[in-house]
């Protein structure tokens, strides 16, 4: 049972790192409100 909280870590961790990585760059409108700051 020690083995599940370390591979549920393990995953969270993964994913948390992965995120990042995935973001595509903003562009039309919405980085047309990234850039101003409203809606």
């Amino acid at each position: 049972m020690r083995i599940v909280p370390r591979v549920l870590s393990a995953a969270i961790a993964a994913a948390l790192i992965s995120t990042p990585a995935l973001a595509a760059e903003l562009t039309g409108t919405l980085k047309k409100i990234k850039d101003s700051g409203t809606i």
